[in-house]
């Protein structure tokens, strides 16, 4: 599911404006509403493409650069943190994990779960 609401509202009205975090707060209610009609055994994963400050996303800084993953499901305690730093190549093999499958060793990235 891609919530485009929240990046339009980034860029129109700036990261942490109140246009930014009323689209975030509905974005939480979509997701709250996704699953809770998902059975229980449902892996759920939601992230986003990138961060952002003032009007943009287009640099080098910390805010930028750092995006939301939550990852709920089977076999994974409530409240966990990830350990260390993850990024997108993270995402495959997390969910090829989720499924039961081996990660290929060529693969880069690691299982999130872990």
């Amino acid at each position: 599911v891609y919530m485009h609401n929240t990046d339009k509202n980034g860029h129109r009205s700036g990261w942490m404006s109140d246009a930014y975090l009323a689209a975030i707060g509905n974005a939480d209610r979509c997701i709250r509403e996704v699953c809770r009609v998902l059975p229980e055994d449902t892996a759920v994963i939601v992230t986003s493409d990138h961060g952002g400050h003032e009007n943009t996303h287009h640099s080098e800084l910390e805010e930028d650069m750092t995006i939301p993953f939550f990852l709920s499901g089977p076999g994974i305690p409530r409240g966990r943190e990830i350990d260390g730093a993850f990024g997108i190549l993270d995402v495959a093999p997390t969910v090829l994990g989720l499924q039961g499958l081996e990660v290929p060793p060529e693969m880069k990235g690691r299982d999130l779960r872990r």
